[in-house]
């Protein structure tokens, strides 16, 4: 029995910390904005959603440079490290990623 006991509260603090990331990923605006774009584009070039971010997103800075960076150096890696899209560093381009459907469904309630 406390076996069982066992593999149920394992199983049940994977599942409150998966969804804790899930949460976390989409708290931050540009990152439901690329995988919102990689839902529709399923691959884009870093340029393309830096612009996309400046046309659309709310609070952003004045020069692409500064978003570009905050792109490659921390929300694209980060998605990337959730298996939910490619980073391609050296060709600049970010590639949707085949369990990015799991994170979209909660994506789309987010958006209602």
């Amino acid at each position: 029995m406390n076996d069982i006991h066992t593999q149920i509260h394992h199983a049940d603090t994977t599942d409150r910390r998966s969804l804790d990331t899930v949460f976390d990923l989409l708290s931050d605006g540009w990152r439901r904005q690329v995988l919102e774009l990689l839902a529709d584009y399923e691959q884009l070039t870093v340029d393309e959603l830096v612009t996309e971010i400046m046309e659309t997103a709310d609070n952003v800075p004045a020069d692409r440079e500064t978003v570009s960076i905050a792109l490659h150096h921390h929300h694209l890696p980060l998605l990337e490290a959730n298996g939910l899209l490619h980073y391609d560093t050296t060709a600049k381009t970010v590639e949707r990623q085949t369990n990015a459907p799991v994170i979209e469904r909660f994506l789309t309630l987010a958006q209602a």
